[in-house]
This record gives C-alpha cells, sequence and structure tokens, in this order.
C-alpha cells in the first residue's frame, strides 16, 4: 500500500515522500536551537 502512495497506481496520483520550503527550514532551524538552547 505505502509504494501506491509513494509512486502512484491506477487512479491514485503519486505523492511526494516530503517537501520543504525555505520557510520550513528556517522554521525546523529556529526550533532546533531553541530546544538545544532550553537544554544547555
Amino acid at each position: 500500500m505505502g509504494a501506491v502512495h509513494q509512486f502512484g497506481g491506477n487512479d491514485t496520483p503519486a505523492r511526494p515522500y516530503l517537501g520543504l520550503s525555505g520557510e520550513n527550514r528556517d522554521e525546523i532551524e529556529r526550533l532546533v536551537a531553541t530546544g538545544l538552547e532550553d537544554l544547555l
């Protein structure tokens, strides 16, 4: 079933595994940095 979601099949379109925009990457970096600061 996972292959159908990833690659598509019959009437099901393929779906990308994971897509990150520049804004997403910036937010993840900020969250990780904040979490690490809280630990130290």
